[in-house]
């Protein structure tokens, strides 16, 4: 059985089901193995007409199922699937594309698949407790599409999470006993203005929500927003934003007002308005960059009352403001964002460098960019520096070195070319000596750190580590970053249509190292 088991797992959905219709002996080993079939990607309606034969291998587990349709699918499929397999769900994600076609009716074709979506979706689920709907209609203008008042035939049931994209619960005063019980709830409306009257509507039907997203176009305040969030979001303790228009002190300022009573706070910015330090909000500063042209800033947590809050941003002269900020005292830079940027800003209080080298398929990617020890132009004014630190991650290329295309299959995701993660001690002596500006000029480093290091390819390694020493304290060698570090170097995946802005307050997400890519559970049309 383990042996089975382990060639199931490195089949997709087809091969399993494949597999398991071979011979008796075959399908009662499957059959004993119903976890490799509890996890379901549907990618069409013809993918969904043979859901009841895929889920007959999961019984007696419940099932997570992701299926994506287009407007002009057939929906009967989808009728009989949402009466069928509702009481067997665990999750549900469901992704509606209505932006394709054209024509005179096309507009209405969409609203007369929304509505039958919407009816199908009626059918009880007594055990689903987290459910995602997007319906991409932005093609069509302002009209808004909402949910039923009898969703999941209006019963609460086990619904705690639930995410919104394009849709919008029953207005007022209708009511959505399904939402009732709400925990988390992220509401996303990319194609309109969203002002605070607009998003308590939205929750007004879950009154217990702990944590919350919202994603539009811009956000807009509203007068009496104090009292419409106080009496609605008793609860309410992290909040994450994301708004392509506004600048961060107008956000802010809102955010306090509509939810005065928060712990936590995560806010995407989209503008082109620089980013400024917030006095108010507690520090100290701590800026995350570790590619991917984004940036974190971490402005720290207040003793008194627990708040924290973040903002998340792309990485340009924006930013200089904060990397200047006298309240920042920690950056983890990607070597490339320093020479696409040029020199950064002197920071006066900064007592902690973190430099996240190059893999080979960055380098390969980014050509013209050099790093650190090529570029002598880059200078980096840190007077009261204590502590440096070299660093690679090892997460998913953007894109694929030599090495890695050849071996994907044997190695995964991740870059382990030989030629990657080395250094030279004698490089990183000449960095400090002419372009690192301490004060007083001679003081050497407290710390160094080289951070998931393979190999040091210093000729004379003695006369390295002597050299070295006139500059550096100490020396710490690591397997890999810390983990609270390889959170805050993660790519910023909330920024994606399919990923919760919520999911941003997990605490048990998973550092980059452990991501890869899973397509074993696509169940599709074959390919001809």
């Amino acid at each position: 059985m383990p042996i089975l088991r382990r060639l199931l797992e490195h089949c997709d959905l087809q091969d399993r089901i494949a597999v398991a219709q071979t011979c008796v002996a075959l399908r009662l080993a499957s059959r004993a193995l119903p976890q490799l079939y509890s996890t379901i990607k549907l990618l069409d309606s013809c993918a969904l007409s043979k859901a009841s034969d895929l889920f007959q291998w999961s019984y007696p587990r419940l099932v997570d199922v992701a299926l994506t349709l287009d407007k002009d699918d057939p929906l009967d499929s989808f009728d009989a699937f949402t009466v069928s397999m509702f009481p067997r769900l665990a999750s549900f994600s469901l992704t509606v594309s209505a932006n394709r076609g054209a024509g005179i009716h096309a507009k209405h074709l969409v609203h007369e698949a929304w509505a039958r979506i919407s009816r199908a979706l009626s059918s009880p689920a007594p055990h689903l407790h987290s459910l995602c709907l997007t319906f991409d209609a932005s093609a069509y203008g302002v009209d808004k599409f909402y949910l039923r008042s009898d969703l999941l035939d209006g019963e609460p049931g086990a619904l705690r999470t639930c995410m919104l994209w394009g849709i919008h619960p029953p207005p007022i005063p209708e009511s959505c006993i399904a939402l009732s019980m709400l925990e988390t709830f992220d509401f996303i409306d990319i194609s309109r203005t969203l002002t605070f009257h607009d998003a308590a509507a939205a929750f007004a039907h879950s009154p217990a929500i702990v944590t919350l997203g919202l994603k539009a176009r811009e956000l807009v305040g509203d007068v009496d927003a104090n009292v419409v969030s106080i009496a609605r979001l008793s609860q309410l303790k992290r909040v994450a934003i994301l708004s392509r228009a506004r600048p961060l002190e107008d956000i802010s300022r809102n955010v306090v007002r509509w939810f005065p009573h928060l712990e936590e706070l995560v806010v995407h910015i989209l503008s082109g308005a620089p980013i400024h330090d917030q006095p108010e909000w507690p520090g100290p500063l701590r800026v995350y960059a570790p590619g991917y042209r984004s940036v974190t800033i971490d402005f720290g947590t207040a003793k008194v009352d627990h708040f924290t809050a973040k903002v998340r941003t792309r990485l340009d002269s924006r930013c200089d403001p904060i990397l200047s900020s006298e309240r920042l005292t920690s950056l983890v830079v990607h070597e490339h964002e320093v020479s696409r940027c040029g020199p950064l800003p002197s920071a006066p209080n900064l007592t902690d460098l973190c430099i996240v080298l190059a893999s080979c398929a960055d380098v390969r990617l980014h050509m013209r960019l050099a790093g650190v020890f090529e570029d002598t132009e880059l200078v980096f004014d840190y007077p009261t520096l204590r502590t440096l630190r070299f660093a690679y991650l090892d997460i998913p290329p953007a894109r694929a070195c030599d090495f890695l295309s050849e071996n994907r299959s044997r190695l995964g995701w991740h870059c382990t070319c030989k030629s990657g993660r080395t250094v030279a001690l004698s490089d990183i002596t000449d960095l400090i000596r002419s372009r690192l500006r301490l004060q007083p000029p001679e003081r050497r480093l407290d710390t160094l750190i080289l951070s998931a290091i393979r190999d040091i390819v210093d000729v004379d390694l003695g006369q390295a580590l002597r050299t070295l020493d006139t500059v550096v304290e100490r020396v710490v060698f690591e397997t890999s970053l810390p983990r609270h570090l390889l959170r805050q170097t993660s790519p910023f995946r909330s920024w994606s249509g399919g990923v919760r802005l919520t999911d941003a307050f997990s605490p048990d997400s998973e550092p980059p190292s452990a991501w890869e890519y899973e397509g074993w559970d696509i169940y599709s049309r074959p390919w001809r």
